[in-house]
Parts: C-alpha cells; structure tokens; sequence
C-alpha cells in the first residue's frame, strides 16, 4: 500500500521525532516548495513531506536499495568487531583462507593512507596573522 495525503497513517495524532542533517532538511524545504508551489488543494507541512517519504522509501525498497545503504554506511572497525565476534563465538583460533584475505586486504588499505600532520602556527602578540 503506498501513502496516501489524507489516508489514516498520515493523520496519526502519535508523533515520533528524528533527527536529519542540515542537508537533509535543505533538500526537504525545497522539495516542500516545489510542492505546494501551484497546489490549491490544502498545504503539505514538512512534517507530512517527511512522513510520506519515509513511508514511500520504506514500501519501495529492493535489495539493490538497501545494498547501496549499507555500502555507504560501511564501517571497517566495525565489521573487524564483528568478524573477531564470530570468531570468538565459534571459537576458532584461526581464519578460513577467504576471511583471511578479506582482512589482510582490509589492513593493508589502512596501512597505505597517508597520515596528516596538523600544521601549527605560533602568533607573537601584535603580530597580524596570515591565516584564514
């Protein structure tokens, strides 16, 4: 079932609240814009904007959706705490060779980024500063 402007789920009084990014909530006021520009049928609030679009996102969504989440959300720290979970669960004192590879592969990538150096910057008093 898609949402529906005036059906009873965008009508619940029960309200829960989130957080969103200041990007997010650019692209919401926008999109909101474009919506009720033109629209003589009543004015969408950014609360029924947000709630139709997390409603629609969550009925649409295939395994290619959720796949392109996760990618963008990966966390190797994590996945390592996992990968050491598994193993201390199954208790395992050893890799198989993919895993073993897997994470070689995941150390090495560490191992190649270059660390950067903060620059510091000493003022005297009365001394006009370059920075920006």
């Amino acid at each position: 079932m898609k949402p529906k402007m005036g059906n009873k789920i965008m009508n619940e009084s029960k309200l829960a609240k989130i957080a969103i990014s200041v990007a997010a909530d650019e692209a919401l006021t926008k999109s909101l814009k474009n919506i009720n520009q033109g629209f003589d049928g009543g004015r969408i609030t950014k609360a029924e904007l947000a709630t139709w679009c997390i409603l629609q996102t969550a009925t649409d969504m295939d395994a290619s959706a959720i796949e392109e989440i996760r990618q963008a959300h990966f966390n190797q720290i994590s996945y390592l705490e996992s990968m050491l979970k598994r193993l201390k669960s199954a208790r395992k004192d050893h890799l198989d060779s993919e895993g073993l590879t897997e994470l070689q592969s995941m150390l090495s990538q560490q191992n190649t980024k270059k660390k950067t150096r903060r620059k510091i910057v000493s003022i005297s008093v009365g001394e006009k500063s370059n920075l920006p």
